[in-house]
């Protein structure tokens, strides 16, 4: 009986303008989880910040500006672009992904399709890591080495240092250099629990659940019923089920706004620093 009224709760929530795709992430695999987080989180952000007599919110003019500014025209033309090298994933995926944010992540294409842009995400960001770990390594000789042979897709800028400074002095203005093309970062890639395909799931039943009750018009426990929260699951805590997840879910949305709004600006500078 039960799950035939949630058969039935799920026409209706689809009847009322909110297909599958948009809260149905069940059937995702643990490979796919994390890209569809940031997808959909950013998507999810873009909608709710879209000012009532605008059509985009900010942060969609933001990643339409870097497609432009980078020529990306498809997933594959972005992987080599200064955005995929240089910004936070939670930006890079809504500019790679051109279907981003007109449709639902598991709308797009075909799930053989989902996994290799996927994988060839992983491989990208993996290399970036990989660059970034050799340069710790280096010693100040190979380093600088390193900074004057350019290599294709390079940012290159002529720096004019005055002589006589003092080390304090060259160091402020390097660093305020490196703040200007790359702005620190407070947020790092999740470790431990909150890297785990358990938490990520997580993440996609609270969305889910905003989504339901934002946009589809459900109840509390409708929702609970049609997403089976389980305190197996992981999901009830001190004998409450499914915390109220508007409030949670907008707190959620804030931090990768704030993910976000870092990594956009580099879009404003690569036209004054690219050749």
């Amino acid at each position: 009986m039960k799950g035939g009224e949630s058969s039935r709760r799920a026409v209706r929530h689809q009847q009322r303008g909110l297909p599958e795709a948009e809260w149905n992430f069940v059937s995702l695999g643990n490979d796919e989880l994390e890209v569809c987080v940031a997808y959909e989180y950013q998507r999810e952000k873009a909608i709710q910040t879209r000012p009532p007599d605008h059509e985009r919110s900010n942060l969609e003019h933001d990643v339409e500006l870097a497609r432009a500014v980078e020529k990306i025209t498809d997933f594959d033309s972005g992987l080599s672009s200064q955005i995929c090298r240089d910004c936070h994933e939670s930006f890079v995926i809504p500019v790679l992904y051109p279907e981003w944010p007109d449709k639902p992540y598991l709308s797009i294409d075909s799930p053989p399709e989902r996994k290799r842009r996927g994988r060839l995400l992983g491989e990208r960001f993996a290399s970036r890591d990989s660059l970034r770990a050799t340069l710790s390594t280096m010693s100040d000789e190979d380093k600088l080495r390193f900074l004057l042979n350019k290599r294709p897709n390079d940012i290159q800028i002529t720096l004019c240092l005055p002589k006589g400074l003092s080390r304090e002095a060259y160091t402020s203005l390097l660093s305020g250099l490196l703040n200007f093309i790359s702005p620190p970062r407070e947020l790092t890639k999740p470790q431990g629990k909150r890297g785990s395909p358990t938490y990520k799931r997580d993440l996609l039943r609270q969305l889910a659940a905003f989504r339901l009750i934002e946009r589809g018009g459900l109840k509390r426990t409708e929702v609970i019923n049609l997403l089976k929260y389980r305190a197996q699951d992981g999901l009830e805590r001190r004998g409450q089920v499914l915390s109220p997840p508007l409030g949670r879910m907008r707190k959620i949305v804030s931090v990768w706004q704030r993910l976000a709004e870092r990594s956009s600006p580099i879009v404003e500078r690569l036209s004054g620093f690219t050749k």
